[in-house]
């Protein structure tokens, strides 16, 4: 893989995924700090819908953008 693939690749389809809530804003609904980056199209609602189909995918309920971190369990 050539490194203008793995640049094309970064944060589309390969991503950190921290597996602690340490790396999360304790004073911060958790909705708002995972929210989806603004695209050059779409607004707010479009991000905010993004953000809950991939809860979906993760089978996660859309409840867990109003959790704080410690709310969340080591799995979420």
């Amino acid at each position: 893989m050539t490194q203008k693939d793995k640049e094309r690749m970064r944060g589309k389809e390969i991503a950190l995924i921290p597996q602690s809530v340490n790396y999360l804003d304790p004073l911060m609904r958790v909705g708002h700090q995972i929210l989806v980056p603004q695209k050059a199209d779409g607004g707010k609602k479009a991000r905010w819908k993004k953000t809950r189909e991939i809860l979906e995918r993760y089978h996660l309920e859309h409840e867990v953008l109003k959790y704080f971190p410690f709310q969340l369990s080591g799995g979420m």
